[in-house]
C-alpha cells in the first residue's frame, strides 16, 4: 500500500514537472535570437528565418495541452482549472 502511494507522488512530480518545464521554455524561447544582443551589434539580416524557434514553440505547446489532459484526467478539477489558467497567462504574456 505504501508503494502505491509514492508511486502516485513520483507521478505527480514527474507530471507536473514535465509541465512546468514546457512552459518555461516556451517562455524562454519567446522572440529573436539576437535579442540579448546590444542594438549595433545585432546583424543587419538575420543568418536564418527558417522558424525553428516557432516550430519548437508549438511543440512544446502541444506537449502542454497533452499533459494538461493527463493533469485533468488523473488529478481533481481544482489542480486542472489551475493548470488551465497558468497556461492561459502564459500563452498570453509571452506570445
Amino acid at each position: 500500500m505504501q508503494s502505491m502511494k509514492v508511486a502516485k507522488i513520483l507521478f505527480r512530480l514527474a507530471l507536473y514537472s514535465a509541465y512546468f518545464w514546457c512552459l518555461l521554455l516556451f517562455a524562454l524561447f519567446q522572440g529573436s535570437e539576437y535579442d540579448w544582443m546590444e542594438p549595433q551589434y545585432r546583424p543587419a539580416i538575420s543568418a536564418e528565418n527558417s522558424g525553428n524557434r516557432e516550430v519548437f514553440r508549438g511543440l512544446l505547446v502541444f506537449v502542454a495541452v497533452i499533459l494538461q489532459v493527463v493533469i485533468a484526467f488523473f488529478f481533481s478539477r481544482k489542480e486542472a482549472i489551475s493548470t488551465v489558467i497558468l497556461f492561459g497567462l502564459i500563452i498570453v504574456f509571452f506570445r
